[in-house]
This record gives C-alpha cells, sequence and structure tokens, in this order.
C-alpha cells in the first residue's frame, strides 16, 4: 500500500514540474510507525539541535517536521489527513511555548492545489536567510557586517 501511494506521489510530481527529481522514497525511519491515510503517507519526524551546533544559527533547535506522500484520487484530502493527524502527534512531544522551535513540512511551491489547504491550517512560505535572529550573541562577541577591506568584485 505504502509502494503505491508513493508511487502515485512521484507520478504525480512528474507531472507538476519535470525538474523535480524522480523519486522520492521515503525516508528510512527504523523505529517509526509511519502515519498512513487514504491516499497518503506521512512521517513525523523531530529533529533536535544542540545549541552549540553550527546548524543552530540556521534552524530552530527543536523542529517537528512532517513528511509526507500523497496520491491517489484526492491528494488534497490525502494530504489534509495527514496533517489533521501531524496536528495531534506533535503536542505528545513538543515542548509547550518553546521560543525555539518549528513545525515544517517540505512542499514544492509548483503545487498550487495545496496551497489553499497550507494557509487554511496556518502554514506558510519560508526561506531560509542565513541567520537565527531569536538567539542573542554570546557576551563579548557581535555580528558584523561586510569587511570592507575584502574585494568581493562586484560592481564599483
Amino acid at each position: 500500500m505504502i509502494d503505491a501511494i508513493v508511487a502515485a506521489h512521484e507520478r504525480r510530481f512528474r507531472q507538476l514540474d519535470s525538474l523535480l527529481p524522480l523519486t522520492h522514497p521515503l525516508p528510512d525511519a527504523p523505529g517509526e510507525t509511519p502515519m498512513v491515510v487514504d491516499g497518503g503517507v506521512g512521517l513525523a519526524r523531530r529533529i533536535r539541535v544542540d545549541a552549540d551546533a553550527p546548524a543552530a544559527g540556521w534552524s530552530a533547535l527543536d523542529e517537528h517536521r512532517l513528511v509526507a506522500r500523497v496520491g491517489g484520487a484526492d491528494p488534497v484530502a490525502a494530504m489534509d489527513d495527514l496533517l489533521a493527524r501531524w496536528a495531534e502527534a506533535v503536542p505528545a512531544v513538543a515542548t509547550p511555548e518553546d521560543p525555539d522551535s518549528a513545525a515544517s513540512v517540505g512542499w514544492p511551491s509548483r503545487d498550487t492545489a495545496m496551497t489553499r489547504l497550507f494557509l487554511d491550517r496556518g502554514h506558510g512560505a519560508a526561506a531560509g536567510n542565513g541567520g537565527s535572529p531569536g538567539r542573542p550573541a554570546e557576551p563579548g562577541r557581535h555580528l558584523a557586517g561586510p569587511d570592507p577591506a575584502v574585494d568581493r568584485g562586484g560592481p564599483r
């Protein structure tokens, strides 16, 4: 059943954009139980980053991520069901009121059939901008702008 959903998902994505990867297998998930709904399958992942790790400047320290694959007759309904199941699962493991946490679903913006659903559920487009404004610098350190002594070869 899961293989059929993933295959339908891949066919659907090929129709959306030929530049998307040809395969979208679910990641290996030892010990995890996939959430399966009519026409969809997903994994609820939790990614924790140590506050001292380099990645801490680029992401939330505690991220809840839905890895979803949808296909079949009504992929929007399948995604809606997966989001509902995920919304029930996250509070069981999340830290309430954690200011350095996030919930995300990676999905191609070309799939405009999902836009209304994501917006209705409070999800919006996001792009990384190279820093996390949520964590103050250590005492004695500051964020500096570009070094004017470095020639970057741009227009003058």
